[in-house]
């Protein structure tokens, strides 16, 4: 995404460039559940980790090859002391988040991976702030923060994750263990989420760059949100059930497709010219910190209950009213003069 930021610094051809890649990562998404499937009812779930080698391998020789390179900034040195502190924070919070349903939320090694990860997100704050103060090079200038439109968008970043990958991942469950299907057809089961998310960025890209990308940002948490909450009382196996699901799925993806290049231009936007790889980076990492929250703590609640049906439900009405916090977040802090 810095790449891509670096290489179009027209605002309008910037956010026609992040519609196409946001499509294209539609593409992935669609294929990644399908092909997924088929792997795993195949040769099993742990070769689903193999296909990324040739996947990696592929693209480090393309971006070699033809990704174009920015300036190098001789006056600015790594910020390795900020990149510990966020590791250390990042991994405590993953670590404590995914190993609560196994070892409980009261077990000591859950409190202290939670307790490390608050006293390394300190140390990053502190560390930001004194190399912000000294002239330095921090990793995430905390005066980024200072515009109501940058820290709105790292929220609903996060919230965005936490609602799509949440439900991903409740569904894929949902749809195996209470209606039955295979991995394959599971995997085929998400294609009227994914569809949309592999043509409409394109001309989401297109309209922000018209009308700035306070609006259709709103309007993507809305959709999300209305097709999640459509989506909680339809768990059934009868026929209506699984066309409204299809309906709720198809609202969820144009959502997606409207929410994340929104959120990308907005945030890309809202920081100094200068510092578009590091917007589109913390973007990046609050919508990653997002998705773990959204597994783990969805995934509890769909443990927690006496069926998968009743799991499944009680997590898309939390990730649907979460996605409404989020059409007011955007739609409240979003500054109104961010045009592209």
């Amino acid at each position: 995404m810095a790449i891509i930021v670096h290489a179009f610094t027209d605002p309008a051809r910037r956010a026609k460039a992040l519609g196409s890649w946001a499509a294209i990562t539609g593409v992935a998404l669609a294929a990644g559940p399908v092909v997924g499937g088929v792997l795993t009812d195949t040769f099993g779930w742990r070769v689903i980790f193999l296909i990324n080698v040739p996947v990696a391998l592929f693209s480090a020789a393309l971006t070699s090859k033809l990704a174009p390179e920015t300036g190098c900034n001789i006056k600015r040195s790594a910020d390795i002391g900020g990149q510990l502190a966020a590791i250390v924070a990042l991994t405590g919070l993953t670590y404590g988040l995914i190993q609560s349903g196994p070892l409980g939320w009261s077990s000591p090694e859950i409190i202290g991976s939670l307790v490390v990860a608050v006293l390394a997100l300190a140390a990053f704050m502190s560390i930001e702030a004194r190399n912000e103060h000294r002239h330095g090079s921090p990793m995430l200038p905390l005066t980024l923060f200072r515009s109501s439109t940058f820290s709105a968008g790292l929220f609903a970043g996060l919230l965005v994750n936490f609602g799509l990958s949440g439900v991903l991942f409740v569904l894929s469950l949902f749809f195996q263990q209470s209606r039955g299907y295979s991995a394959f057809v599971a995997g085929l089961a998400f294609l009227p989420l994914t569809l949309p998310t592999a043509f409409n960025p394109i001309f989401t890209g297109r309209l922000v760059a018209k009308i700035g990308p306070r609006l259709p940002a709103v309007v993507g948490f809305l959709l999300m949100a209305a097709g999640t909450l459509l989506l909680a009382p339809f768990t059934g196996g009868s026929a209506f059930d699984v066309v409204m699901t299809v309906v709720g799925l198809v609202l969820l993806g144009f959502g997606v497709s409207f929410a994340i290049p929104s959120l990308m231009m907005g945030v890309v936007s809202a920081v100094p010219k200068e510092q578009p790889g590091i917007g589109a980076g913390a973007l990046n990492s609050a919508r990653q910190t997002g998705s773990v929250l959204g597994v783990a703590l969805l995934g509890s609640v769909f443990a927690a209950e006496s069926s998968a049906a009743n799991g499944s439900a009680v997590a898309l009405v939390i990730a649907g009213l979460l996605l409404l916090i989020g059409a007011v977040v955007v739609g409240a802090f979003f500054e109104r003069a961010v045009k592209i």
